[in-house]
């Protein structure tokens, strides 16, 4: 026999075989399918209904950054989620579930644990619409849903939700930025503090170094300038009043108080030794150009240019004598004014040091001064920099206080769902009705596994090698038997039904936590 023909007659005995199998328990798949068709069918349709409400909040974004800058700068998602779980806490949910009275079957004794974690599952936060700002994604809007069994509650708790994440947000945006102003507040009477303190400072070193600071060196050498001039004025009017006095001793007759105007006591002589002993001094400090030392030397110069005193002879004379007396008493005055002179030297002279050792210790005077000057200007410019931003803040919690920066705005408000959300019962029919066909044919499969009758005289040759020598044919009930058979199967199918459908119904009625499980499956 040909292969083709081989094969075609073994795919017929198959077939043949597969339709004799199904014709002889279709009464098993007809159980089998009915009872869990019925079973799911009742199932879809007694499971209670779950309904979802939305509500869309929209982000308005703040005033311009370049007019305004805000006071909080974090993100919006992590702002989002410190939201979501202040509102999925205890206390907030707990306050809720009493007020909408919510999850009955989940509170026993009081106790709402299991009430708590299934809300924590109904409540679902969705950002909606993102764009791009500056390079990242941000959240425009975001959907706040609360998934529930009556359609009228679950609308007011999703509105419910979505006032809190309104007003709390616009609570956690201005308690930040009363926050940072508090802080700017606190930083800045710190650094007013510290620059109070830093005056302090400069004005006890100006106070201790006056005259030798920095700032006062050009004063130091007009002061120094005007020093000498006087110096040198007061040395000319010393000259000058030496040749008066010179003069005036020379008109005094000879011998006329010889004992009192002798060369010995010449304040010409005294004043020129002084210049002298000046002049080793300065040339010991300055150099040979100094103003001081040419001055001295020009002094000196002058003095010795003064004709040497003679001795006066006793005058006879008295007609000399009386002018004489007069002469000699000018001569006392100008000596008087001599000594004043020389005082007044002496005065500028120890003036004039002070002001070159000021000028000396300048330098020291500098470098402390500088480093004064620099922890000022450093302190100077944190509290100039702190005030920008303390006013910068305060502008800001104003902005915040008027809802004018970035703030949430209930875009829809939730309402009642008209169509539940889960179950899905046409999905759940024809997963039923599939997974019953698959159920029918593994029965099928398994009654005829165990079954080890021979349904022909072909099955009994097979399985042995003694003849048969004869086939009766089956033989049929009588009509009363075949109608109550069929009567007792009918009933038997109707029971199993019946029980079948109780149990589903059962299972099913009031039963959400069955279809919230179906739903995250």
């Amino acid at each position: 026999m040909p292969r083709d023909i081989l094969s075609s007659a073994f795919e017929e005995s198959a077939l043949l075989r597969s339709l004799e199998i199904l014709r002889r328990r279709k009464l098993v798949a007809l159980v089998v399918f009915a009872t869990l068709c019925a079973s799911a069918v009742t199932f879809a349709l007694y499971l209670p209904n779950l309904y979802r409400a939305t509500s869309v909040v929209l982000v308005e974004r703040p005033v311009s950054e370049t007019f305004v800058r805000a006071a909080v700068t974090d993100e919006l998602e992590s702002r989002l989620h410190v939201i979501k779980q202040e509102i999925l806490s205890r206390a907030r949910l707990a306050d809720l579930i009493t007020r909408y009275n919510l999850y009955p079957e989940l509170r026993h004794d009081g106790q709402i644990d299991g009430a708590l974690e299934q809300m924590r599952r109904d409540v679902a936060v969705e950002p909606t619409g993102p764009e791009m700002l500056s390079g990242k994604i941000k959240t425009v809007a975001f959907n706040l849903s609360y998934t529930g069994e009556k359609r009228e509650t679950v609308a007011r708790v999703a509105n419910d939700i979505a006032a809190f994440y309104v007003a709390r947000n616009d609570a956690i945006r201005s308690g930040e930025a009363e926050k940072t102003t508090q802080f700017l507040k606190s930083q800045l009477d710190e650094a007013k503090r510290q620059l109070d303190v830093h005056e302090g400072r400069i004005r006890a070193y100006t106070s201790a170094h006056n005259g030798e600071l920095p700032q006062q060196v050009d004063m130091n050498l007009a002061t120094l300038e005007r020093l000498n001039t006087q110096l040198r004025l007061i040395s000319e009017q010393q000259i000058r009043t030496l040749e008066q006095r010179q003069r005036l001793v020379e008109s005094i007759p000879p011998g006329w108080g010889a004992g009192r105007m002798s060369a010995s006591d010449s304040p010409t002589a005294d004043l020129l030794e002084q210049k002298r002993h000046d002049l080793g001094q300065m040339e010991a400090r300055f150099t040979s150009k100094h103003p001081d030392v040419l001055r001295l030397r020009q002094e000196i110069a002058a003095l010795e240019a003064v004709p040497a005193k003679r001795p006066v002879a006793t005058a006879e004379d008295a007609m000399a004598a009386g002018q004489a007396r007069g002469r000699a008493a000018v001569v006392a005055n100008l000596d008087a004014e001599l000594e004043k002179q020389k005082r007044e030297e002496a005065s500028l002279r120890a003036i004039i040091a002070a002001t070159e050792r000021k000028l000396e210790s300048m330098p020291t005077r500098q470098q402390d001064y500088a480093l004064i000057a620099r922890d000022h200007e450093s302190a100077q410019q944190r509290y100039n920099s702190l005030l920008t931003r303390y006013s910068e803040a305060q502008v800001a919690e104003s902005m915040e206080t008027d809802r004018s920066g970035e703030r949430f705005r209930i875009l829809e408000a939730a309402i009642p769902p008209a169509d539940p959300s889960a179950p899905n019962r046409i999905r759940l029919l024809m997963t039923g009705l599939i997974f019953a066909l698959v159920l029918a044919f593994i029965a099928i499969l398994g009654v005829e596994q165990f079954d080890t009758t021979f349904h022909h005289v072909d099955e009994l040759r097979s399985f042995t090698k003694v003849p048969v020598l004869a086939a009766i044919p089956r033989m049929h009930p009588r009509p009363a038997q075949r109608i109550l058979r069929t009567a007792a199967a009918t009933g038997c199918l109707a029971a199993v039904l019946f029980i079948v459908i109780a149990l589903s119904i059962r299972m099913a009625q009031d039963n959400e936590q069955l279809v919230r499980l179906l739903v995250r499956g």
